[in-house]
């Protein structure tokens, strides 16, 4: 049972205020206070870079704003391209609640966007990230559509599907927490990105460092488990009948061969999207920014064209 814990683990983890410069004089980085109507005050990593029409990017569970360090680049030369750190992932604020499903995140997202005043907004989500994306447009086109203009989603669970062996022993009552405490994240993550060398031999220590980060504190190990029981208990049949009111332009990008949310189910959303394309990543498991991240950017390039 631990070794297929940590096995599975390793997947799942890769499935994963106040302004200051950083190192790169193009990018701004820092933390906004967030008020939700009806939730607490949640403090948010984010990063800034370029100008133009605004890109705000959504990570998938286990990761954050650092998965999309290669495209963001790229993306930039044309685009003012934002990633935000979800509520209890990267370096955001984890507080040790159960408010972690996809509804409670996006919930955050759209008060972003209103406290940030950002409108015409192309936003992109892997994953997680990508369902609360799509959670966050319905909501905003039922008073302000004119706040998303188009949507990106990167191998995002919109329909019930088997979970993978890793979400299911994180839904057990006490070993996902023993487990995550006894055991060296940055063991984890540097193991998990070995398994993606094939796919992304550019990965390196100080990734896996980075990505081991948030798990050393307690409410990033609570967020990780609490955040894949929210999406194991998430009826998304009840948002299904809702899709068809997303009528932004939607660009599907999907890995062929994702062992996690199946191309079939990439298939399945483009036709219910009213305005939808797929695009189909070869040689690429589920991280299209960390496997493909050219190929990622190019796409997205054309589709920011429109």
């Amino acid at each position: 049972m631990k070794m297929a814990f940590r096995a599975g683990l390793l997947a799942l983890l890769l499935s994963i205020g106040s302004w200051s410069g950083t190192a790169r004089a193009e990018t701004l980085q820092g933390d906004v206070t967030i008020a939700a109507p009806g939730r607490p005050l949640v403090r948010l990593h984010m990063t800034e870079t370029g100008s133009g029409p605004p890109l705000l990017l959504l990570h998938g569970l286990g990761g954050s704003g650092y998965t999309f360090r290669h495209i963001v680049p790229l993306l930039a030369r044309t685009h003012r391209v934002i990633t935000l750190d979800l509520k209890g992932f990267g370096r955001s604020e984890k507080p040790l609640d159960g408010a972690y499903g996809p509804l409670d995140q996006a919930a955050l997202v759209v008060a972003f966007l209103r406290q940030r005043r950002l409108a015409g907004v192309t936003l992109a989500g892997h994953s997680f990230g990508g369902a609360v994306a799509m959670l966050a447009t319905l909501q905003l086109n039922q008073t302000e559509p004119w706040r998303v203009r188009r949507l990106v989603l990167m191998n995002t669970p919109a329909f019930a599907q088997t979970l993978p062996q890793a979400q299911r022993l994180l839904n057990m009552p006490l070993l996902p927490y023993v487990a995550l405490t006894l055991s060296s994240p940055l063991l984890h993550t540097r193991e998990a990105l070995k398994s993606l060398r094939r796919r992304a031999p550019h990965a390196t220590e100080a990734d896996a460092a980075r990505y081991a980060e948030p798990l050393y504190e307690t409410g990033g190990r609570h967020a990780l488990i609490a955040t894949a029981r929210a999406i194991a208990d998430t009826n998304t049949r009840a948002f299904q009948p809702y899709y068809r009111a997303i009528r932004q332009p939607a660009l599907l990008i999907w890995c062929r061969h994702d062992p996690t949310v199946p191309l079939a189910n990439g298939e399945r959303l483009k036709h219910a999207l009213p305005d939808a394309r797929l695009a189909v990543l070869e040689h690429c498991d589920h991280m299209p920014p960390e496997e493909q991240p050219l190929e990622t950017a190019r796409l997205l390039q054309g589709f920011l064209k429109r």
